[in-house]
């Protein structure tokens, strides 16, 4: 175990978090994996035929239909017993995933809360802000709604700080919601400053352990860290993939998820949609989300949005104008001219299509208006 700098070599880890939540990334394929007690109240566990792990996913309906002849008071108390922590057995989702669902929850109200957040990491990750404790086991679903409800309400006005102070960092670092401060440098060059002009490295790292793998197979094989001991002390270790975090504190787990997105150039951005945070998925210019739409007919936001946009009057679209204009004019001159040769028509459907393609690009939200309208005017003879 790291302390203050002295390396104590142990075998077994000390698993204090054992109840707590643990989380790591894989950065070559852009995953994050955590594990933790959860229980499965209106959330279910998913296959993905791509991946050996599995996903968490909200569902509105809790039980399946229950079969008469089975004991349906037992196969509640049975179903909302909280499944245990595996290290082994993770759950899997797109890098960032926890830090822009946090950011982006409701947390109004419990129903909202639980609807956006907490269904996927449990009530174990929020406790520590709570005054009520989590119960190892429920009767029936009316006890688990209860405790949940009670530990969260508990724990609210604290989670809104913590979720206000990180949306105040990520604008700042991203240049986000209208925040322009030091857009010249890079988010890296930011967060570092903005770390230690917060003091965010002492405040969120505290609570926080690093299981550094040893090569064995076994899980409680591991060597265990204070993350604050090894920031100060062991900068020459290449925190490769696999590392573990643990914590039992939210805001520890969102600053570790935020520092491994900007330590390896992941972009955070608003949709400009829906207005909530999201990392592009495809491209850097994407302007629209995927995340799971939150009401309407189930479309998401980079086909709505899309859609939205290119439904516009033409001339409220600049590049789309231009296109227009161009076409007709370039059109006009090769049906007047008895010269035309087919180098002529060749030059013209060349550019026709690649102005297709980029109105393309444009109306899946791959561009914006601006960088459609620069193609246009740089490209009309093209």
């Amino acid at each position: 175990i790291f302390m203050k700098g002295k390396i104590l070599m142990n075998n077994k880890a000390d698993l204090s978090n054992e109840k707590g939540f643990y989380i790591w990334f894989d950065k070559n394929n852009k995953k994050e994996y955590y594990t933790t007690t959860l229980t499965l109240y209106n959330s279910k566990i998913g296959t993905s035929k791509n991946s050996k792990y599995s996903y968490i996913y909200y569902t509105d309906s809790f039980l399946p239909k229950v079969s008469l002849k089975r004991n349906r008071a037992e196969y509640i108390k049975n179903a909302l017993k909280p499944k245990p922590l595996d290290l082994y057995n993770p759950y899997e989702e797109r890098y960032g995933m926890l830090l822009i669902n946090f950011l982006n929850a409701r947390l109004d109200s419990w129903h909202t809360a639980y609807k956006d957040f907490i269904y996927a990491y449990g009530l174990g990750i929020i406790e520590k802000y709570s005054s009520k404790k989590m119960r190892l086991s429920y009767t029936d679903i009316n006890s688990f709604i209860a405790n949940a409800k009670g530990i969260f309400e508990s724990a609210q006005v604290k989670l809104y700080g913590l979720q206000l102070e990180l949306k105040e960092c990520v604008d700042y670092i991203y240049n986000l919601n209208g925040n322009e401060e030091d857009k010249e440098y890079e988010p890296y060059t930011k967060f570092q400053a903005y770390s230690l002009k917060h003091n965010l490295i002492n405040k969120h790292t505290q609570n926080t352990e690093v299981l550094l793998n040893s090569l064995s197979i076994f899980k409680n094989d591991f060597v265990s860290a204070k993350l604050s001991d090894i920031t100060q002390g062991i900068n020459g270790i290449n925190m490769q993939n696999g590392i573990k975090y643990s914590s039992r504190y939210l805001d520890n787990i969102c600053f570790i998820v935020l520092s491994e997105l900007v330590n390896n150039n992941i972009t955070i951005k608003t949709c400009k949609h829906c207005g909530r945070y999201f990392i592009p998925v495809n491209r850097q210019a994407e302007v629209y989300c995927d995340l799971t739409p939150r009401s309407g007919n189930g479309k998401k936001c980079r086909e709505l949005g899309a859609r939205t946009t290119y439904a516009k009057n033409v001339k409220e679209v600049e590049g789309l104008l231009i296109y227009r204009r161009t076409y007709q004019k370039r059109l006009m001159e090769l049906s007047r001219n008895p010269n035309t040769s087919e180098k002529d028509k060749k030059k013209f459907n060349t550019w026709k299509k690649a102005a297709q393609e980029k109105i393309k690009e444009f109306k899946k939200g791959k561009i914006t208006e601006e960088q459609l309208k620069t193609w246009m005017e740089e490209n009309k003879d093209l």
